[in-house]
């Protein structure tokens, strides 16, 4: 199934740049995948689409900042995503809505975080 997506996905290459050459994929293209597919989460359905948004958020955002450094930003974040863990984040995402929620309403925090990402 991935073949032929990735066939297809070529094909439309091919005809939109009227050039079939492998120059156009170098190790910075297939870097950025390998990124995207570890930012948005390997075995989830919208990871890679979530995974390409938010590295080219990522890549607009720190590119503003530092222009020459902006991959270290970005390798300096999948540090960040690899050694805390994606659960974590989520739970530290997740935060300050409870945070409001719980000063506002006087309760305990609607927004919570599944028991399966609680680890």
């Amino acid at each position: 199934m991935a073949a032929f997506y990735a066939g297809i996905a070529g094909a439309l290459f091919t005809q939109t740049t009227q050039l079939a050459s492998l120059d156009v994929f170098d190790f910075n293209r297939s870097a950025d995948l390998m990124l995207v597919v570890v930012i948005g989460g390997t075995g989830y359905l919208y990871g890679g689409l979530v995974g390409a948004v938010v590295f080219r958020i990522l890549q607009e955002v720190f590119s503003t900042i530092t222009p020459q450094y902006w991959q270290f930003w970005i390798g300096a974040v999948l540090v960040v995503i690899v050694l805390v863990g994606r659960a974590r984040l989520h739970r530290g995402v997740l935060f300050l809505p409870n945070l409001v929620i719980t000063h506002f309403a006087g309760r305990k925090a609607a927004v919570a975080v599944p028991e399966g990402d609680a680890s």
